[in-house]
């Protein structure tokens, strides 16, 4: 997925089989841990995975898109690009950076035919969500946040969330920052060190 080249190539083999009406960017990588104690390696392939690798997927069938005119394109997304929280300060940014180019992408491609939305998928037992920690919030079953998902892209809404539940809190991101703020340092605050400064950043390679 960091891979401009490797990305066309798979594309061209999904093609072979004809074309494709519906993209979902899902792929990404979140390395919890405070800002000064990751390493610059960590920052980036973040970034690169999270919001690069959408942008390869959406360049590389782009054009298929717009020559049939029709196609639709999911990026998901995180609670945490709209409510930041310690430990994942750089991942919430690669989300927040995501969920930007999404609108303006859409803004271009609505004329094409092509819808472009968001997918703000909640805490969900895969992998990834087996190894964040935030303490009190509650992890759906793959299932579910699957059948949400096709939800999502049956609506071509240009956002939609993974449950009732964030709805809601995507609202009082929305309307009450300091609170959603206050909320997610207190799901994190057992992570963070006690004594003194983080590891400098510097530390790091």
């Amino acid at each position: 997925m960091t891979e401009r080249a490797h990305v066309r190539a798979v594309v061209r083999v999904i093609f072979a089989s004809g074309p494709d009406d519906v993209l979902v960017n899902n792929a990404g990588t979140c390395v919890q841990a405070e800002f000064a104690r990751q390493s610059l390696a960590e920052r980036r392939h973040e970034m690169e995975l999270n919001y690069f690798g959408a942008q390869h997927m959406v360049e590389a069938l782009l054009p298929s898109f717009l020559e049939r005119r029709s196609g639709t394109i999911v990026n998901v997304s995180s609670l945490l690009g709209s409510a930041a929280a310690p430990t994942t300060a750089n991942y919430s940014g690669t989300k927040a950076a995501l969920e930007a180019w999404t609108q303006g992408l859409r803004g271009e491609l609505a004329r094409f035919g092509i819808r472009v939305g968001v997918f703000v998928a909640p805490h969900t037992r895969t992998e990834l969500g087996v190894r964040t920690e935030f303490r009190g919030v509650v992890s759906l079953p793959v299932e579910y946040v699957a059948g949400r998902l096709v939800a999502a892209i049956d609506a071509g809404k240009p956002r939609f969330a993974g449950s009732p539940v964030y709805t809601m809190l995507l609202r009082l991101a929305a309307w009450c920052p300091r609170f959603m703020e206050a909320r997610m340092l207190a799901c994190v605050r057992h992570l963070l060190g006690d004594a003194g400064a983080p590891a400098s950043v510097e530390a790091r390679p």
